[in-house]
């Protein structure tokens, strides 16, 4: 039997998880962050938290003080931390790895590339879980402030979101962490150098997120879809609905009115509600490719 199969389904779970030496990985991170500050230095690092503590601190206060709906502005302020962290985080997984020397040594025991990605995106998804965790109280504290507070019915007009809505916006976001963690994953297993990896992810994301919006709108694109248009502009116009901060932006009422949807098929259809899996199928597609190529890599070990 080879070495890069997987056990059972049963044994699964124990397999890439429970028995997994790499899930360790996070608690050395976490260790190296806390007593040595790693490679920022401990003092750059408590800073940073305590400006953090003290910013949260003040967005909670503001919400309750002056009853201000602030869904808009956390939701996309949550996207922009997750896709500085998230690729920030998981560039360096595996070319790094092959840059230090180190990915011989760790290819030669008896862990399989299965518990190599899962124990290398184990900790990222925690760490996307743990943000989404931090501004779910702010973003549910704005529905009570302005519903309740604001008004004397309790009457949710000046919301920018429903409930249901913002439940919605925040599976993007979180979806849109996981689709960065397995794609920055993926370009790591296929360069030798971290800062190469570094590199093809930011210009990624910097044509995705910036570079597209402007083409479209250079071009005479339009940001809503239409079955009548040419289909260039189509493209252009369901890249734009797939764009994370578009999709948060538009979910929201302001947002809604201030585009002007008339005939946008991709709004009529509610198939916003699309995007939260159509990322987590490229995540799934990143990861699934990001351990091909490992198993790739172990062919040494495999034919020794």
């Amino acid at each position: 039997m080879s070495t890069t199969s997987l056990p059972p389904s049963p044994s699964l779970f124990r397999h890439l998880i429970l028995d997994n030496p790499m899930t360790l990985e996070a608690t050395r991170v976490w260790r190296r962050f806390i007593r040595s500050g790693g490679d920022t230095g401990k003092g750059v690092n408590v800073t940073a938290m305590v400006f953090v503590a003290v910013m949260y601190t003040w967005c909670l206060f503001a919400i309750l003080r002056f009853h201000e709906d602030m869904s808009t502005l956390l939701l996309l302020l949550e996207a922009a931390l997750l896709t500085l962290v998230v690729p920030g985080s998981m560039y360096a997984a595996v070319s790094g790895e092959r840059e230090r020397l180190t990915w011989d040594g760790l290819i030669m025991t008896s862990l399989s590339p299965g518990q190599i990605v899962v124990g290398k995106l184990l900790w990222r998804v925690v760490l996307i879980l743990g943000i989404a965790a931090l501004f779910t109280p702010p973003l549910l504290l704005c529905q009570f402030a302005v519903g309740v507070l604001n008004s004397p019915d309790g009457a949710s007009a000046r919301h920018e979101y429903t409930l249901s809505e913002l439940f919605l916006a925040q599976g993007i976001v979180v979806s849109w962490g996981l689709l960065l963690a397995g794609f920055s994953l993926w370009v790591s297993t296929k360069t030798r150098r971290a800062v190469t990896t570094l590199a093809i992810i930011t210009i990624t994301l910097l044509s995705f997120l910036f570079l597209v919006p402007m083409l479209v709108g250079l071009f005479g694109g339009r940001s809503y879809w239409s079955a009548y248009d040419p289909p260039l502009r189509q493209l252009g116009a369901l890249l734009l609905h797939l764009h994370p901060y578009d999709s948060i932006w538009y979910l929201s009422k302001e947002g809604a009115a201030s585009v002007g949807y008339g005939g946008d098929q991709w709004v009529k259809n509610d198939m916003v509600r699309l995007i939260p899996w159509i990322y987590l199928g490229g995540a799934i597609a990143c990861i699934v490719g990001a351990w091909k190529t490992l198993r790739g890599l172990e062919e040494p070990r495999v034919r020794s």
